[in-house]
């Protein structure tokens, strides 16, 4: 219900994304905001697709070097695993992308 009630005094929408990495949470980040619920959630297709493409590259660099890996996509983000050669260790790293009130600070 706080939720509720803090959208609907809302000024403004704003796109944070998660990032993970191989230790767990590096923290949330402010990506864009919107006038509108509807427009952020239109920017959040926009920095997903973006994010998504930025996971295949990163797998296509790994694989040139000799490595492996797979990336998850979902409308949400992307999750990139890697399976490196030699010495260098399993990675991950992936990307959540939400859009919040301007009331509302995901890192709190």
């Amino acid at each position: 219900m706080r939720n509720l009630a803090q959208a609907a005094l809302c000024l403004a929408w704003v796109l944070w994304f998660e990032q993970t990495g191989d230790f767990g949470p590096l923290g949330w980040f402010r990506e864009d905001a919107a006038d509108t619920r509807e427009e952020c959630e239109i920017r959040k297709l926009v920095a997903v697709s973006l994010r998504q493409q930025l996971a295949d590259d990163l797998l296509k660099a790994e694989q040139r070097q000799g490595g492996d890996g797979l990336v998850m996509k979902s409308g949400r983000g992307a999750t990139a695993l890697f399976n490196a050669r030699g010495n260098r260790p399993f990675r991950r790293v992936s990307w959540l992308y939400q859009c919040w009130p301007d009331t509302v600070d995901p890192r709190q």
